[in-house]
């Protein structure tokens, strides 16, 4: 379930789902612990809240330190396309990066800018998890595939 402060959410077939539609990310507002996944419903309950269903979790390698299900109150941001990488060279993983945020339609000298400090562990970068994964002997050897 998750409810939105502007918008709206739709569903997609599975093949639009398979292709990368309704790509989200849930988090507890930290830079470090946030789920990439997909939908493929989106069923109106009451005015601004989702009950979604058809999940994809676990999307893009953000599966390692992530709860069995989200706490009451994460943060649901809709994506509206592939999350892309810091460009971050390995020497300034855990170096404190500094930021403003803020709206695009406004000028960074606006006060409703943010400025912040974040330091990078590189998640980004950890492999994705092996799925599928199947064994068989060949004589004394054991294959994985």
């Amino acid at each position: 379930m998750v409810e939105l402060t502007r918008g709206s959410l739709s569903g997609v077939t599975p093949e639009a789902l398979l292709a990368g539609a309704n790509l989200a990310a849930i988090g507890g507002g930290s830079q470090d612990n946030w789920e990439i996944f997909q939908f493929q419903s989106a069923d109106l309950v009451a005015p601004g809240r989702y009950d979604l269903s058809g999940r994809l979790r676990c999307q893009l390698g953000s599966d390692a330190l992530i709860p069995a299900q989200w706490p009451v109150g994460s943060y649901f941001v809709l994506l509206d396309g592939t999350p892309e990488q810091i460009e971050l060279a390995a020497s300034g993983r855990n170096t404190p990066q500094y930021f403003q945020i803020g709206p695009a339609a406004r000028p960074y000298s606006d006060c409703s800018y943010r400025k912040l400090s974040a330091a990078f562990a590189g998640n980004g970068l950890r492999p994705y998890a092996p799925v599928h994964l199947a064994q068989k002997w060949d004589g004394a050897d054991l294959e994985f595939s």
